[in-house]
């Protein structure tokens, strides 16, 4: 049997320090360039659509990982 190799480990990937305005819980994310924001759920309160990216400049591009 060959190696499975999941075929979203290869798309670009954006890393932000984001914060859920529903309950303030902050965390740096690493998601799909293609997913938005409003997409993304909060790991703390479980509310989708009160994502949003502070802005802290991460330092990391695709492919230096």
């Amino acid at each position: 049997m060959g190696r499975i190799v999941d075929i979203d480990a290869f798309l670009p990937h954006a890393v932000a320090e984001v914060m859920c305005i529903a309950c303030k819980k902050r965390w740096i994310n690493v998601f799909p360039e293609a997913v938005l924001l409003k997409d993304l759920e909060c790991p703390h309160c479980g509310k989708v659509g009160f994502i949003i990216n502070t802005g802290q400049e991460m330092g990391v591009q695709y492919g230096e990982i």
